[in-house]
């Protein structure tokens, strides 16, 4: 690699994933801003859905953000070890314009692995299905909910 190609290729690292992240909760980045970060044949995975290639992947967050009203993705701590990042998140949303006091919380973890090129080659999300309906719901099927598991679990 030449110098020239050293300094069009992102050192990516712990905190420079946090920080791209960090913001899409408001903007998702165009397909040509992400090629510098990730790699074309980019692999999405999470409890919901996999996207495969940059674009789709784009589109998928692209919908994530027209469909969900006061998007709020916290980034939490992060770890790398080599060309693996971990980091926690958190996020809250309103997903129906008819009842915006409607709230829906979530945590999770992200995994990212970058590929020899530096650039994001895999993503996978990992949250609970549950806790993300649950929060949800009446706070009589959450009671329910409770009653269930303290007698069952």
């Amino acid at each position: 690699m030449d110098a020239e190609t050293d300094d069009e290729t992102p050192q990516l690292d712990a905190r420079a994933v946090h920080e791209l992240f960090s913001g899409w909760d408001k903007q998702v980045p165009s397909v040509d801003e992400m090629r510098q970060w990730f790699a074309d044949d980019l692999v999405f995975e999470d409890p919901l859905q996999r996207t495969e290639g940059i674009a789709e992947y784009r589109e998928m967050n692209e919908r994530l953000l027209k469909k969900n009203q006061d998007l709020v993705i916290a980034m939490e701590e992060s770890a790398q070890n080599g060309r693996h990042i971990m980091f926690t998140f958190s996020l809250e949303l309103a997903p129906s314009r008819k009842r915006p006091n409607l709230r829906i919380y979530n945590s999770g973890m992200t995994y990212v692995r970058l590929n020899d090129d530096g650039k994001i080659e895999y993503h996978r999300d990992v949250w609970d299905l549950n806790t993300m309906f649950l929060s949800a719901a009446p706070a009589r099927v959450r009671n329910a909910y409770r009653k269930f598991v303290k007698r069952f679990g």
